[in-house]
C-alpha cells in the first residue's frame, strides 16, 4: 500500500491523505488507514507505513518534502548572507550621518511588524479568508520570542562596534549559536541528537573554525581605524564586550527552540506568529531606550544628544535629508533581507529537522559572507575590490568541510525518521 501525505503550505486546513479507500479529508477515516504519529523534530504528521511520500500543497501544487527542505535551506542562507552584508553598510551609513546604533535597531524593528502584518492581510484577503489575525499559539510563546529577539539585538548591536569587539572575533563568536541551540533544546524539550548527527554538528564547527583561523590569528588582519601603534587596549574591549557579543546569541538559541515548539500549525498562522512577535520586539526596543544613556555602553551622553541622534536618523530614514540618502536605501535593503530570512528560517524550523538543523544550515552564512568581502570592499566606500589571499584559502577549505556536514546531518535525520516509521509499523503489526 502506498500512502502520500499532503500538507497545506498556506491554507489553514488539515493535511489530506490518499489511501486504498480514496481521499481522506478532515474529520474522516478509513479502516485501512494507519494511525498517525508526530515526528519530534519536524512536527510533521507521518503515517506508520514503510512507503510514505510526503508532499506540501503550495497553492495547489504538491511539492515533495525533500525538495522543499533544500529550497528552504538555500533561501535561508542567501537572505541571511544578504542581511549580514547589508547590516554593517547600513550601520556605517547611520554613523556617518551622526546617528547611533540604537536608531538602527529602533527604525528597523518599527517596520518589521508592519511588513509582516501587510503579508497577513494579503494572505487573509486573497488566499485564506479564515486565517486568524492574531496567532493561535500560546501568547507567552509570542512574548518570549519577541522579547528574546529584542534582547539579542540590543546586546549584539552595542557590542559589535569594532572598538569593542574586534571584527576578527565576531565571526568566531557567532558560531556560539550552535552549542546554545543544542543545549537549549536538550534542557527545554529534553530532546538531544543522535551520535551521528552530533558528529555532523562537530564537523560543521570544525569547518567554521578553519574559516575563522585568519581572524583568530590575525592573518591579513587590517589595522583599526585611528589606532596608533602600541596603543593599549582596555580590558573591557578585550574581555567584557566579546563576552557580551557571544552572550547575545544565547537568546537566539533559546527562541529557536521556542519557535520549534510553537510552529505546529500551518504557515498562514506562522506568519501571524512572526508578525505578533516582531511587534513585541519593537515595544521591547522602545522600552530599553535608556540603554543608550548607560555610560560606556550607549552612545548618548545627554537627553539633548539622544534627541539630536533621533531627529537626524528620522530625517535620513524617510529621505528628508539629501545628505544621507544612502541610509534610506541601505535600511530597506537590510529590512527586506531580514524579513525574508526570518520567514525562511521559521519555515525551515517548521518543516525541516527542527532548530538544530536550521542553525547548522545558517552556519554557512559565515564563510559565504567572508567570500563576499573578498570580492568587495566596504570602506571608505562600497566598491568592487577582489582580493585572493590566505583568508580566501581558509574560507574555501572550511566551506568544503561544512557542506558535507550539513548534507550528512540532513541525510541522517531522514534516515532516523524512516527507522522510526519502520519500528512503529513492526510494533503495530505485532499487536493482537
Amino acid at each position: 500500500m502506498s500512502t502520500m501525505e499532503m500538507q497545506p503550505f498556506l491554507k489553514g486546513e488539515k493535511p489530506l491523505s490518499y489511501s486504498k479507500a480514496g481521499l481522506i479529508g478532515p474529520g474522516e477515516s478509513a479502516k485501512d488507514e494507519p494511525e498517525e504519529n508526530i515526528d519530534a523534530d519536524s512536527h510533521t504528521r507521518l503515517h506508520e507505513t514503510p512507503t510514505i511520500e510526503q508532499h506540501i500543497d503550495i497553492l495547489g501544487v504538491y511539492v515533495p518534502m525533500k525538495a522543499l527542505n533544500v529550497c528552504l535551506a538555500i533561501f535561508s542562507v542567501l537572505f541571511n548572507v544578504a542581511m549580514n552584508i547589508s547590516l554593517p553598510l547600513y550601520s556605517q551609513a547611520v554613523n556617518r550621518a551622526k546617528g547611533d546604533e540604537y536608531n538602527v535597531l529602533l527604525f528597523s524593528t518599527f517596520w518589521f511588524p508592519i511588513i509582516f502584518y501587510i503579508m497577513v492581510a494579503f494572505i487573509k484577503i486573497f488566499i485564506d479568508r479564515d486565517m486568524p489575525i492574531l496567532p493561535t499559539s500560546k501568547w507567552y510563546h509570542v512574548v518570549m520570542v519577541g522579547s528574546l529577539n529584542a534582547l539579542s539585538g540590543l546586546m549584539m548591536v552595542y557590542a559589535s562596534d569594532p572598538s569593542r569587539t574586534p571584527p576578527y572575533l565576531q565571526a568566531v563568536l557567532a558560531t556560539s549559536i550552535i552549542p546554545y541551540t543544542v543545549i537549549a533544546r536538550l534542557v527545554i524539550r529534553r530532546i538531544g541528537v543522535c551520535f551521528k548527527r552530533f558528529v555532523c554538528t562537530g564537523v560543521v564547527l570544525v569547518g567554521l573554525f578553519l574559516c575563522s583561523v585568519p581572524q583568530i590569528f590575525g592573518i591579513n588582519k587590517p589595522a583599526r581605524n585611528n589606532e596608533e601603534p602600541g596603543t593599549p587596549v582596555p580590558m573591557a574591549s578585550k574581555v567584557f564586550w566579546p563576552v557580551i557579543f557571544a552572550l547575545g546569541f544565547l537568546p537566539v538559541g533559546i527562541l529557536n527552540v521556542i519557535i520549534e515548539i510553537a510552529m505546529k500549525k500551518d504557515e498562514a498562522e506562522s506568519v501571524t506568529f512572526i508578525a505578533a512577535s516582531q511587534g513585541i520586539s519593537f515595544l521591547t526596543i522602545v522600552f530599553f531606550f535608556w540603554t543608550d544613556f548607560i555610560p560606556g555602553f550607549g552612545q548618548a551622553n545627554s537627553t539633548a544628544e539622544f534627541v539630536d541622534h533621533l531627529h537626524t536618523s528620522l530625517l535620513c530614514h524617510f529621505g528628508a535629508d539629501q545628505s544621507c540618502l544612502d541610509v534610506l536605501g541601505l535600511s530597506w535593503l537590510f529590512i527586506f533581507s531580514y524579513v525574508l530570512s526570518c520567514i525562511f528560517m521559521f519555515l525551515l524550523i517548521r518543516y525541516a529537522e527542527g532548530a538544530i538543523y536550521a542553525v547548522i544550515v545558517i552556519a554557512l552564512v559565515t564563510p559565504l559572507g567572508t567570500l563576499w568581502w573578498t570580492l568587495f570592499q566596504s570602506s571608505p566606500q562600497f566598491a568592487w575590490g577582489p582580493v585572493f589571499n590566505e583568508t580566501t584559502v581558509f574560507t574555501l577549505i572550511g566551506l568544503s568541510i561544512m557542506m558535507p556536514g550539513v548534507i550528512m546531518y540532513n541525510y541522517f535525520s531522514q534516515k532516523d525518521v524512516k527507522e522510526k516509521e519502520q519500528l512503529n509499523q513492526s510494533t503495530r503489526l505485532q499487536q493482537p
